[in-house]
């Protein structure tokens, strides 16, 4: 049996590069410590996309904090951490607590977790 692989069309292709602007404009002001600037129209224009863009992928701003922490921190144990997936039951919980405390206090910092923790909570609780 041949096994079919589509590849992505156009506009998926197109959505991914808005997105990834997206998350590398996020990143310079994050490295950049510039954390008064986070609003959706300074991410748009240092990605060069019109807000628009930015809402064909996101329904709102706390949507995309969301989805740019989750997919930061997966990319991290995508790339650094593959051991995650060879713990199982108590051992990878913990493991994963301890991989996201290294993430976010220790490669962020406490500064950036601050940050996010006292603006953007109610994004981290779309998860319930």
């Amino acid at each position: 049996m041949i096994k079919s692989t589509t590849l992505p069309g156009k506009r998926e292709i197109q959505r991914q590069e808005n997105k990834d602007k997206l998350y590398e404009a996020m990143n310079y002001f994050l490295d950049h410590k510039q954390y008064d600037k986070i609003r959706v129209s300074n991410i748009c224009n240092q990605a060069e996309l019109k807000t628009s863009s930015f809402y064909n992928l996101y329904q709102s701003f706390d949507i995309f904090i969301f989805n740019y922490l989750a997919d930061s921190f997966y990319a991290y144990l995508k790339t650094e951490h593959n051991l995650i997936q060879k713990s199982k039951g108590l051992t990878g919980i913990k493991l994963l607590y301890m991989l996201f405390d290294d993430y976010f206090y220790e490669k962020k910092g406490i500064v950036f977790t601050h940050f996010f923790m006292t603006n953007y909570a109610s994004s981290l609780s779309l998860v319930n």
